[in-house]
């Protein structure tokens, strides 16, 4: 009983282990494309100064506009950084949460491979149980003929005194 109640237990905690690894995986994905969106601001920011530079008349609007997407740049970068480290923790516990899932497999087949082998050698000793109780019977029934034996040749014995 102990057996089914920790293959159960198994189970079950290799179920919570792939909803970690797809929670992770879709994680990720919102991170990729985090990631997507803000190249693409930064690709439009770069239109941008390129305008503002062939623009003569808007040099001090140039200068404030380079100051800022250098500001944003740098806040970009930043962010990327954090959201690929981000998403190397997301990847690193998706792996581990694999890992232990594989081993958790790997447990609950050993543990139904016992299983297994735990009922044969059941089986074998009910076997060898069932042929004892057999020998068992019949050296009390032996004995109790030789008791009966005995007791009727002491009535005899008794009987010609």
């Amino acid at each position: 009983m102990t057996v089914a109640k920790t293959i159960a237990e198994l189970s079950a905690y290799c179920a919570v282990l792939n909803n970690t690894v797809e929670t992770t995986n879709r994680d990720i994905a919102a991170i990729q494309s985090q990631v997507a969106e803000n190249e693409k601001a930064r690709q439009a920011d770069q239109l941008e100064l390129v305008r503002l530079r062939e623009s003569v008349q808007g040099y001090a609007e140039l200068r404030a506009a380079v100051a800022k997407l250098t500001e944003q740049r740098a806040a970009d970068r930043v962010e990327m950084d954090q959201l690929r480290k981000e998403a190397a923790d997301s990847t690193a516990k998706a792996r581990e949460s694999e890992k232990a899932n594989a081993d958790l497999r790997q447990e609950l087949a050993d543990l139904r491979q016992e299983n297994a082998l735990t009922r044969q050698q059941l089986a074998e000793h009910l076997k060898r149980v069932e042929v004892w109780d057999a020998r068992r019977w019949a050296l009390v029934a032996v004995l109790m003929a030789a008791l009966l034996s005995l007791a009727s040749g002491l009535v005899v014995a008794l009987a010609r005194r």
